[in-house]
């Protein structure tokens, strides 16, 4: 896909009419990662809305484009984007042989394969796979997925963001993960720290924390 495909997805995300997709101004999310930002939350979209075909066509036109191959396995990022690499991987199967495989969120946060969908892929022996993730803040989850694929010894694995919403995603880069993203729009994020410091805690907005498990 290119810049203009990319700029016509991020103008009608911006534009979604759907509940939730943006904080309002006044509102912001801690972050899986600890960080503090105003939450864009695609996982708000529809499935049987023109914006969610919008954005699987977009995730298949981009990998057509920017990457060599296409994958053999596309897997979601727990409840964000288990759907999306379903139907991505719906769209791409008269093209390709690929399978389309869910991730599991645990109570702690922490997102994993499950035995089922370990088995799925260790049967398939995927040569390649690519983790899709909606929101990219740190890499954080979408690094548990691709860390899992690893170890299941499938040789390219990587990760498609759909909107990186920070310069550099370091969880990705530290465990040395390739990862590409279609939108480049940087939002305003800060740790903890700097949040009470200068951001939008400063400011007085609300903080919606993070749902952790709370131990018994």
């Amino acid at each position: 896909m290119d810049a203009a495909g990319s700029a016509d997805l991020q103008e009608a995300i911006e534009r979604a009419p759907y509940e939730g997709v943006f904080d309002p101004t006044g509102l912001h999310h801690e972050f899986s990662s600890g960080m503090h930002g105003q939450k864009l939350d695609l996982d708000k979209i529809p499935t049987d809305s023109p914006l969610y075909y919008n954005w699987i066509s977009s995730i298949s036109n981009f990998l057509y484009s920017e990457y060599d191959e296409l994958p053999q396995a596309v897997v979601g990022v727990a409840r964000g984007t288990n759907r999306v690499a379903l139907s991505v991987a719906e769209r791409l199967q008269h093209q390709t042989e690929i399978i389309g495989v869910e991730s599991t969120k645990a109570p702690d946060g922490r997102v994993y394969l499950s035995a089922y969908a370990s088995k799925l892929l260790f049967e398939a022996e995927p040569q390649s796979l690519v983790v899709v993730e909606d929101v990219a803040t740190s890499g954080y989850n979408a690094g548990l997925v691709a860390s899992a694929a690893q170890r299941l010894h499938i040789p390219r694995v990587s990760v498609l963001n759909t909107w990186q919403r920070r310069p550099q995603l370091e969880r990705l880069a530290e465990a040395g993960i390739p990862y590409k993203s279609m939108i480049h729009e940087y939002l305003p994020t800060y740790s903890a720290e700097d949040c009470a410091r200068t951001g939008f805690c400063a400011q007085g907005w609300r903080l919606i924390p993070y749902p952790r498990a709370v131990s018994a």
